[in-house]
């Protein structure tokens, strides 16, 4: 199994839930959509005073098992606590994620 992992945070810090990070973004070098979407959501973080080091972002590449095996059904997804969000989400839609995560005890940057 072959995972490029553009990691933005330490991976021996994981989150109460066990996940690696509160937001997971998977993403394809073929995607085209991908760099879009990351500009999205960054733009998203920065409203609300986050970076994009609370992001960990998952290359797929071309092992499609790594997001198989983590429900991703297509690219670009992004995975904000119990929320998935895919395609080309609007910034609105992010927000509303981020927000709903931040309310949640086990948030984490």
């Amino acid at each position: 199994m072959r995972v490029d992992a553009i990691v933005t945070q330490n991976t021996d810090c994981k989150v109460v839930c066990g996940r690696e990070s509160c937001i997971i973004f998977y993403k394809g070098e073929h995607c085209m959509f991908c760099k879009p979407t990351s500009e999205v959501l960054k733009e998203a973080l920065l409203q609300f005073g986050l970076t994009e080091t609370s992001v960990f972002e998952i290359d797929v590449g071309e092992d499609e098992s790594v997001a198989r095996d983590a429900g991703v059904v297509g690219l670009p997804t992004i995975k904000i606590c119990n929320e998935t969000l895919l395609g080309l989400p609007d910034e609105g839609s992010i927000r509303d994620a981020i927000v709903n995560a931040m309310m949640q005890d086990c948030f984490s940057e």
